[in-house]
């Protein structure tokens, strides 16, 4: 079970979650439509790699703190659960981008904190945190003693989990040395994520040709630059939360990109490069200043599945966006278009699209 990646296991009886002990290659999870009551410890600790939890329609009344252990999910979905409250350490995620809790009876969030979406709902928790501690760290380490909270690790460290992280350290240099041993450790995956770099280490050239996932996120970034082109195997790039307007050129010859997430800048349009990068699936690109939709450029991006627009600028939504019949999911919410109106947004996206195909001009 040790190359184990993805587990579906919808809708079955279900009542106990497995042992994954040994299962450090998981890094999808399905269990919803299920029967289960209880996430233990164990789970947690075992989990550290897991990057999509998938909870929805169970039996869930509690989640413990130590769901802080798993420090890569990106995505956790506890739709329909029992749950009456949700552990502030939830905030500590780095990586949590995507966080469903609807359908339980919490009692300790207001609803408009919930209704108002992730990021919402993590600074909510966050400031309930800091608010029981002065000091975050300290907090972590009594805790979860089986988080590894460290400034640099070394290569034998990188070494065994393949990737340097670094994230909420509060830093705003590597020196060179790190790089070098990542190099030797042969990481695969960075992450810079809740720091206060200005601009991107150039340290990271070293490793640029090994990379497959790159976490800038949540820095004072006002440039990339050209160099993360060198990045040829990238699949995964996050730059959300700085205060970008562009980038380079050059990225759209990163061909096997499956993921790019830019929200939360200063984009005033989809950066040109993205519609090169073929193998997309998933863009997110909400919380900008992005104008327009341009369909000729995402019509390119036939494997794209996933797009996320909400809280833009687009006063129009052209009809021809309904023939990308790829797209499982497509974020528009938050914008000044009347056209769809917000009955058609809430139904979903294959009503989006279906009612923009139907305005297509004959």
């Amino acid at each position: 079970m040790r190359r184990l990646q993805l587990l579906h296991a919808q809708h079955n009886d279900i009542e106990e979650l497995p042992d994954f002990t040994g299962c450090e290659g998981l890094q999808q999870l399905h269990l919803g439509n299920n029967f289960v009551k209880i996430i233990d410890v164990d789970f947690c600790e075992n989990m550290t790699h897991l990057k999509i939890l998938d909870l929805r329609d169970n039996k869930i009344d509690n989640l413990p703190d130590e769901i802080a252990m798993c420090q890569n999910l990106i995505r956790l979905d506890l739709t329909n659960n029992a749950l009456e409250t949700l552990p502030n350490s939830l905030s500590l995620l780095p990586h949590l981008q995507n966080l469903q809790v609807e359908g339980n009876k919490l009692k300790q969030i207001r609803s408009d904190v919930i209704k108002g979406g992730t990021a919402r709902i993590l600074k909510h928790l966050r400031e309930k945190f800091d608010e029981e501690s002065n000091s975050p760290d300290y907090q972590l380490k009594e805790n979860y003693p089986s988080l590894n909270i460290y400034t640099f690790p070394d290569r034998y460290v990188m070494s065994h989990c393949r990737s340097l992280s670094l994230g909420m350290q509060d830093l705003n240099a590597i020196p060179q040395k790190v790089f070098e041993d990542a190099k030797t450790a042969e990481v695969t995956v960075v992450d810079l994520c809740k720091n206060k770099f200005a601009t991107v280490p150039e340290g990271l050239q070293l490793i640029a040709s090994q990379l497959t996932e790159l976490n800038l996120s949540s820095n004072l970034l006002k440039a990339i630059p050209e160099f993360i082109a060198d990045c040829s195997k990238l699949q995964y790039l996050d730059v959300s939360k700085n205060m970008l307007s562009e980038l380079p050129c050059d990225l759209g010859c990163l061909k096997w990109m499956r993921e790019v997430v830019i929200a939360n800048n200063r984009f005033g349009r989809i950066p040109e490069c993205v519609y090169e990068m073929e193998g997309l699936e998933i863009l997110n690109a909400s919380d900008n200043q992005i104008l327009e939709v341009n369909v000729d450029g995402l019509s390119k991006l036939k494997k794209l599945a996933v797009l996320q627009l909400a809280n833009n600028s687009i006063n129009f939504v052209p009809p021809e966006l309904g023939n990308l019949k790829q797209l499982r999911s497509l974020e528009l919410t938050g914008n000044s278009f009347r056209q769809p109106r917000y009955s058609v947004l809430e139904q979903g996206t294959e009503s989006i699209l279906a009612y923009l195909r139907d305005r297509i001009p004959q």
